[in-house]
């Protein structure tokens, strides 16, 4: 009887995304594929979302997105997420992961500078007026102010401070 370790599933996840190297299932053998499919089961809790095949994305390269936002979701604070980190987290070249994402929706980064702009977004409504902007955007790694007032009006429509007047304003009606 084997006893599992809490870090088995990720590192699952990890050999999968080492699988998603090779260029056609061909290259893999019978045990490897059966291997990566249980890895993506077991890292998805069941079978792959429909987004995922209907993005185009192979079952191999799905488990790698996943995992790779996985990784992003949780280095979200940290001023050094990069492609090379989530490539160094999940154990597979930076190459390999770019692959991945190429047949997604998004770029590595544009989906932690996405996801960075939501929790800002969400400070925003939060702290209302008591905390300034540039603190915010320093908060989730903004180059500066004005790169995120510039993405933050690119998806909400509005500057920061505009926004906020708005959302205060309903609030108190």
């Amino acid at each position: 009887m084997s006893t599992h370790g809490p870090d088995e599933p990720y590192d699952t996840v990890r050999n999968a995304g080492r699988a998603a190297e090779f260029d056609t299932a061909m290259d893999l053998t019978a045990r490897q594929t059966r291997t990566t499919d249980g890895a993506i089961r077991e890292r998805e809790n069941g079978p792959l979302p429909s987004a995922h095949r209907e993005n185009g994305l192979s079952g191999r390269r799905a488990a790698m997105v996943r995992a790779a936002k996985d990784a992003i979701e949780t280095n979200l604070d940290k001023r050094d997420l990069s492609p090379a980190m989530v490539a160094r987290l999940l154990g597979v070249s930076l190459r390999t992961l770019h692959r991945s994402f190429a047949a997604s929706d998004d770029s590595i980064m544009s989906f932690a500078r996405r996801r960075r702009l939501e929790e800002a977004h969400g400070d925003l409504i939060r702290s209302g007026a008591t905390t300034g902007i540039s603190e915010i955007a320093a908060r989730w790694h903004f180059s500066d102010a004005s790169h995120f007032i510039r993405h933050f009006k690119s998806v909400y429509g509005t500057t920061p401070a505009a926004y906020l007047r708005n959302h205060s304003t309903r609030s108190r009606s």
